[in-house]
């Protein structure tokens, strides 16, 4: 979202760091091997991500959310797994921030937002719909189920009339509590919704499913 010269990406690090806590930000980026199945044959294709962290813009950011600065954990897996593809070149600066638990993440997202006039994009990595408990394994692209539907079209209509409150309280959505069993995949979502500019125009980036239930709907404020 924004521009493209300095971006980092927000995202939920619970696998991580066994349990969410406060907000902190990572102050550097670390080598992370990605397991990929060849195209033939059995073998596992394995690449290796290592793009630069930025101290300073780091501690701006952890300055601007009064944050704890991390400068020895590597990425999560919500990070590097999209940048691998979005960044494959991996030279753009980036840094991340750990989503935290019970707070005001529109908020949040509003502190970010003058960073954007710096040519620094804020990116969230989640999905609005992800229940790994309810997929077809078997067939990634098997047609989606009318209950992942029915929650990723409430999002985006909502999304389309800038209806952020409502999708702050999505637990009254429909059939929520199926697409959004643990909020951290989606959260993210929230804090982009609030660095976003009341002019910006939202850009859908892709649309569809995986597996049955995955989202992969994709959209940037621009």
């Amino acid at each position: 979202m924004g521009c493209q010269r300095y971006p980092y990406a927000i995202r939920d690090v619970q696998a991580a760091n066994d349990g969410r806590g406060d907000c902190a930000c990572r102050a550097r980026g670390r080598r992370r091997g990605l397991g990929v199945r060849a195209a033939a044959g059995d073998g596992l294709d394995v690449r290796l991500v290592e793009a630069p962290g930025d101290p300073e813009l780091a501690r701006e950011i952890a300055a601007l959310l009064g944050a704890e600065l991390e400068t020895e954990r590597g990425w999560d897996h919500g990070l590097w797994v999209p940048m691998l593809h979005i960044l494959p070149d991996a030279r753009t600066p980036i840094v991340e921030i750990a989503l935290p638990r019970a707070a005001n993440l529109l908020q949040i997202g509003r502190a970010l937002a003058p960073l954007r006039e710096h040519g620094i994009a804020i990116a969230g990595s989640g999905g609005i719909v992800h229940n790994l408990r309810i997929l077809d394994l078997a067939n990634k692209n098997a047609p989606p189920l009318e209950w992942a539907v029915e929650f990723d079209q409430w999002i985006a209509e909502r999304l389309a009339t800038r209806d952020f409150e409502a999708i702050v309280n999505y637990e009254s959505a429909p059939n929520a509590r199926l697409a959004v069993p643990t909020p951290e995949h989606f959260e993210p979502l929230l804090i982009v919704l609030g660095a976003s500019h009341a002019d910006d125009r939202l850009e859908s980036i892709y649309e569809g499913f995986q597996y049955a239930t995955l989202s992969m709907r994709s959209m940037a404020f621009v």
